[in-house]
């Protein structure tokens, strides 16, 4: 039965293959794929998914990860290639630079370590991920219909998290929760609240987006009430924070509109909350100072004192809790000094975008996302070593705000070189979407030429 499972879920996969290839849309579909693959991959090895025959298509997916995500990483870079453009040069960012060399030196560490599999699969890994979404999918991303494709791809993960843990509930709602905290079908609390914090951001920015209208709207409502209400039942404080920050950048021009949509996401909330009862007790984790980092802090910290050049990894590399002091402790002042890299070149990047702001409301909002998502990032490193991960949602979530932020940069720099109207400075700013103030249409179609 196992070896027929298997054949027929590589059958699926190779038509998606083909059609994937062939099609733009299919395109798309496929990276929505990966972003879900990513988010049942926090099972593998200690799936949860059990009690009832038809949970084989998960199982399935959970002990053949590295081959799922293999294919579809090479899937679609294969496609994004046969577009024909080659936009390297220009949407390859220093953030990303230092990320990529982080992972690919992480990778030849264990290697080095004496990991025959993990250490060849986790480079490989991180260098089809770095091609994907630094080099190929920028030729997939030439409109403003490609960004959001692009965030509601990010959605995905959380909504086919969510869609499996429901599956998962109707045979026993006791996995749901490990300690009376929500963990769904993800590993601990902690996996799950992370992966929900990702989520929220694109989902509240695509609320607020002009062309999503009527049932959209009111689905992205409910679908956010629910995520919220699910990372409060995690009780996980760090989570929560990363969630905080990343909304304060997408909601801090657009506040009013939030407050009118927020009554809707509202609304929902209080009738989801009819139907988890349970999620109110793990709110206790909010009113408590408990302390359950600084012991684990200290000790990464005096790890990384007793070998600061080298690090004292081994061949389990075992990072948690903090991925800039795990990555000291791991692997010496190298690999300390990349991940520091990538933070102040991401808070340089900030600066540039901010101080570029008021030229296309449109661009701007996307820009507000690119920031949220990168900071809310950089806060849950604070907490949680996710910067290391391969097969977790969260760093393929990364992947995709840089790939926008190398977009951003790009439309930024051909407003600049586009020749100002001399009326420009007699004319009011212009309303969302007028082809005046829109980057993905007219003038910078112009400025291209």
């Amino acid at each position: 039965m196992d070896s027929i499972a298997l054949a027929g879920g590589l059958f699926l996969l190779a038509l998606l293959t083909a059609a994937t290839v062939l099609s733009r849309r299919a395109a798309w579909t496929a990276l929505a794929m990966l972003f879900g693959v990513c988010s049942i991959s926090k099972t593998f090895g200690a799936s949860t998914l059990e009690g009832d025959r038809f949970t084989w298509p998960l199982n399935l997916i959970s002990d053949n990860i590295y081959i799922f995500t293999g294919v579809l990483l090479t899937v679609l870079i294969l496609q994004a290639l046969t577009l024909g453009r080659s936009p390297i040069k220009s949407q390859l960012t220093v953030p990303a630079i230092f990320l990529v060399l982080l992972q690919f030196y992480y990778g030849v560490r264990l290697i080095l370590a004496g990991s025959a599999f993990k250490g060849p699969l986790i480079l490989i890994t991180f260098m089809l991920m770095a091609l994907l979404f630094l080099f190929a999918l920028p030729n997939m991303i030439r409109n403003s219909h490609d960004v959001r494709r692009l965030i509601v791809a990010q959605c995905g993960g959380g909504a086919f998290f969510l869609i499996m843990t429901g599956y998962q509930a109707l045979f026993n709602r006791s996995l749901m929760t490990q300690n009376s905290r929500f963990s769904g079908i993800a590993i601990n609390p902690n996996f799950a609240a992370y992966m929900l914090a990702t989520v929220i951001p694109p989902a509240i920015w695509l609320l607020l987006d002009r062309d999503s209208r009527g049932p959209r709207k009111v689905a992205l409502q409910a679908f956010t009430a629910l995520c919220a209400l699910l990372l409060m039942w995690t009780g996980s404080r760090g989570a929560c924070l990363s969630a905080m920050v990343a909304c304060a950048f997408v909601l801090r021009h657009r506040l009013g509109a939030m407050v009118f949509y927020g009554g809707g996401v509202l609304v929902f909330a209080m009738l989801i909350a009819q139907l988890l009862p349970e999620g109110s007790t793990s709110t206790e984790r909010f009113r408590t100072l408990q302390d359950t980092r600084s012991a684990v802090w200290t000790a990464l910290w005096a790890e990384f004192m007793k070998s600061p050049l080298w690090g004292s990894g081994g061949s389990t590399f075992g990072f948690s809790e903090n991925s800039y002091l795990a990555a000291g402790a791991q692997l010496g002042i190298i690999g300390f000094g990349l991940i520091v890299g990538f933070l102040v070149s991401s808070l340089y990047e900030f600066q540039r975008m901010i101080s570029r702001r008021g030229r296309s409301p449109e661009l701007d909002s996307v820009a507000d996302l690119v920031m949220g998502g990168i900071a809310g990032m950089l806060a849950m490193g604070m907490f949680e070593a996710h910067l290391m991960g391969a097969f977790v949602s969260e760093i393929y979530a990364l992947f995709g705000y840089l790939t926008l932020l190398g977009f951003v940069r790009r439309r930024f720099d051909a407003l600049d070189a586009a020749p100002a109207s001399p009326q420009a400075s007699n004319v009011p700013p212009s309303r969302p979407g007028s082809p005046a103030a829109a980057p993905f249409g007219r003038r910078y179609a112009a400025a291209r030429r």
